[in-house]
């Protein structure tokens, strides 16, 4: 009994060393690393409902969050301020975790938009953005439902919604897709024609591009 607990450790331990030395920070992921990766990136859409224009950035960004592999997860296109933004169903509140379902809502409104639209930016970009909204995934997967509610009460308010955004923003950098959260603020803040305000917003509620770059150099 001993030896095969042992043996099931020592898998789990080699399991998870691949893993670490498969995924690993690049600056920019090109859109031939889907053609390249395709029947590999394929087992990260279980569970999940994508919207078929980003369907190849979702899944690579998907890869890196395996422990989402099962996590229901509804990608929407919806009339939004903002590029995008994920919540957890409301039905959450009565649910266990592993039966919760969560929404990635996708702005298609370029008249309410006060960002960027998401199909607007590059393709790594793309994929930091989505990061992004799995890491909040990831941070709502880790809460019962007072966490739920305590989080959701913190929103409301400038500070506490900067402390969630750039929890989520070092939660992105942790699963290797820092680069690709970077590369979108830098498009976001110096080749995009976002209104001076939004950029102002986002300097006091996520990182700012050059603080990312620090953040990914210390990891």
């Amino acid at each position: 009994m001993i030896k095969k607990s042992m043996f099931i450790l020592i898998f789990v331990l080699l399991s998870f060393q691949s893993y670490a030395q498969d995924i690993v920070d690049v600056k920019e992921i090109k859109l031939d690393y889907y053609a390249n990766n395709r029947d590999s990136l394929l087992q990260y859409a279980e569970n999940k409902q994508m919207i078929p224009a980003f369907e190849k950035p979702t899944l690579i960004a998907l890869s890196h969050y395996p422990e989402l592999k099962g996590v229901k997860i509804i990608f929407v296109r919806k009339s939004l301020k903002m590029t995008a933004k994920s919540l957890p169903k409301w039905t959450a509140l009565f649910q266990s975790r592993k039966n919760r379902v969560y929404k990635i809502y996708i702005n298609n409104n370029p008249e309410k938009l006060k960002g960027a639209l998401l199909e607007d930016v590059p393709f790594d970009a793309q994929i930091g953005l989505i990061g992004h909204e799995l890491g909040h995934i990831a941070d709502y997967s880790r809460k019962g439902v007072f966490g739920l509610i305590a989080m959701g009460f913190q929103y409301c308010f400038v500070s506490g919604r900067s402390k969630i955004e750039k929890r989520v923003d070092k939660i992105t950098i942790a699963h290797h897709l820092g680069w690709q959260l970077y590369n979108f603020d830098d498009f976001v803040f110096n080749r995009s024609k976002v209104s001076k305000s939004y950029k102002e917003y986002k300097s006091k509620v996520y990182y700012k591009p050059q603080e990312l770059l620090l953040l990914i150099g210390k990891k």
